[in-house]
């Protein structure tokens, strides 16, 4: 019995994913390339791993058991890879950021740009932007993004704020101040406002920060992005 790293990698990609199809996405493979991966793992481990229904497959007893140790040698060998990049000064790769709507547009080009710099040999993929529910709860979206990270799928995540999820930690990197006059804030409810969406880090921020919902100021309108705002 033999093990290829190679189709080792597909079966974590199929198993994570739950889905021939979005593996080769995520690999770049066709379906049925895919599907014929898993064939020569199958018959070279001698074992069924996938049953397969209409729109997702389901693992066996034997493909928990292949994927549970097959995540830690992959984990070895991209160590590995990594160590020896970096002992060479050949630092490569990929990173995927994901990050909600502020740090996408105003922090991540510039730290990007920084990045590739000193490192020009990583790709970077900037993913679309991760809503923050109401009351500092977490999106079924964000859950995804932070799911997406621990399987690998993606290295960094950044949020306008920190989302309340007891299972992970997360660590404030930068700090945002507004310069203006004083105005009290019975009277900023008052003017008319504009405003960031419902579920809108920025709007959570501002909530949690002034103690007091968005529904009690004057909102003449929501918008879904700060550039949006800037230009009314």
């Amino acid at each position: 019995m033999r093990l290829d790293l190679r189709l080792l990698e597909i079966f974590c990609s199929v198993y994570s994913e739950r889905s021939f199809s979005r593996a080769g996405e995520r690999l770049l493979l066709s379906q049925p390339t895919i599907s014929g991966h898993i064939k020569n793992l199958e018959d070279q481990l001698e074992v069924k791993l996938f049953n397969r229904l209409p729109r997702t497959v389901v693992p066996t007893q034997a493909e928990d058991i292949l994927y549970r140790h097959g995540q830690v040698v992959l984990n070895e060998r991209e160590a590995i890879l990594q160590e020896l990049q970096q002992f060479l000064n050949r630092l490569s790769g990929f990173l995927v950021l994901s990050a909600s709507t502020v740090p996408g547009e105003y922090l991540l080009p510039r730290v990007m740009a920084s990045f590739h710099s000193r490192y020009p040999g990583v790709k970077l993929e900037a993913k679309k932007r991760i809503p923050v529910g109401p009351a500092g709860k977490c999106s079924t979206a964000a859950r995804n993004w932070v799911a997406s990270v621990l399987e690998l799928r993606g290295q960094i995540c950044s949020f306008t704020g920190l989302p309340k999820m007891n299972w992970v930690c997360w660590s404030a990197k930068m700090e945002d101040r507004i310069s203006t006059e004083s105005i009290s804030l019975d009277r900023l409810a008052l003017q008319p406002f504009l405003a960031r969406e419902s579920g809108s880090g920025t709007r959570m921020v501002f909530e949690q920060s002034v103690g007091r919902s968005l529904d009690q100021f004057n909102v003449v309108a929501s918008l879904g992005s700060n550039n949006a705002i800037k230009k009314v």
